[in-house]
């Protein structure tokens, strides 16, 4: 057996499920909103945005839902084309009053949190010049969930002075004796 003196503790972040619908573009454009005259299109399974008129600056967007109060993490990969582009959470459409980042090809995650149902994000074009373009890929946007034993996830389970919570099943009667259940076969 091998022992030690010492212990390590190490904080992980737990993400829950992806809120973001056809992030890797494997399904086209599906779920993303072409706005301010912009041309979505895939580029080897990567979201090719484009400027479709002149002087305006080309979005593509996905409303999703989320919980307020809660931090979600948002990471997109890669940057390439001709102009940069930016990553943008906001509680309207278009909006960066949540959060927002440049998108670069070594893009780190950022965070927001949540103030409402329903969360915008927008890549958002940074040039309003006729045909220029970004390509962004793998756009994931995850609830950050809290660790494990901060949320109490059974009511009563100390049983204080009561059964409050808890249901008897199968004829089963339930007691407290010395802060612990007791159950008695009916």
């Amino acid at each position: 057996a091998v022992y030690s003196d010492y212990t390590a503790e190490q904080s992980i972040a737990l993400l829950g499920p992806e809120k973001i619908s056809n992030g890797t573009f494997d399904s086209a454009t599906t779920g993303w909103s072409a706005l301010d005259s912009a041309v979505l299109s895939v580029d080897n399974q990567r979201l090719k945005i484009t400027v479709g008129v002149n002087g305006t600056y080309g979005k593509a967007e996905q409303a999703i839902a989320t919980n307020p109060g809660s931090t979600y993490q948002v990471v997109v990969r890669g940057s390439d084309g001709n102009v940069t582009a930016s990553v943008r959470a906001g509680t309207l459409s278009t909006a960066s009053d949540l959060g927002s980042a440049d998108i670069t090809s070594n893009f780190f995650p950022f965070f927001f949190t949540a103030t409402g149902n329903t969360t915008y994000i927008c890549i958002a074009l940074k040039s309003n010049t006729l045909n220029y373009s970004t390509i962004v890929d793998n756009i994931s946007v995850k609830r950050i969930l809290p660790p494990l034993g901060t949320i109490e996830n059974v009511t009563n389970g100390t049983f204080d002075s009561s059964t409050t919570g808890w249901s008897a099943l199968d004829n089963a009667v339930l007691s407290v004796d010395n802060q612990r259940l007791k159950i008695t076969v009916g």
